[in-house]
């Protein structure tokens, strides 16, 4: 006898889309809703600067490696669609583990969401300042 959904291939949805994806579209927009205002602002504090520097700092990296390990240097406006997108992935991953079904994956996910925060804000921040 069989149990209404508890069909062999059984997934819990979100919006109509398996958790984890719907999780990981979640963590990207998030990301997004708060870096494009802060770009929108075009750093009117420094606090604003520190942040915007700090969330896109997957990016920064990655590009600054190709410059200096590939020899290339895309224009301004390529380089900003680079690093947005590139820094859009971790919370994309993040967001995939916090939606996952399992309690402990959802768990590890919000202890790597804190740690990534932190890890963001700090060396972030202080490469930030070496940049002033």
């Amino acid at each position: 006898m069989k149990n209404f959904g508890q069909e062999q291939g059984y997934e819990s949805k979100l919006f109509g889309a398996p958790r984890p994806l719907a999780g990981a579209i979640i963590g990207v927009l998030i990301f997004l809703l708060i870096l494009i205002p802060l770009k929108i602002l075009q750093y009117a504090t420094f606090m604003l600067f520190f942040l915007t520097f700090s969330l896109e700092l997957p990016g920064r990296l990655v590009i600054s490696a190709l410059n200096t390990f590939a020899k290339t240097n895309p224009p301004e406006s390529i380089g900003n669609i680079l690093r947005v997108t590139i820094s859009a992935i971790p919370p994309g991953i993040l967001g995939w583990l916090i939606g996952s079904d399992k309690k402990s994956t959802r768990t590890a996910g919000i202890v790597l969401v804190v740690i990534y925060l932190c890890f963001l804000l700090v060396v972030g921040t202080f490469l930030a300042l070496k940049a002033i």
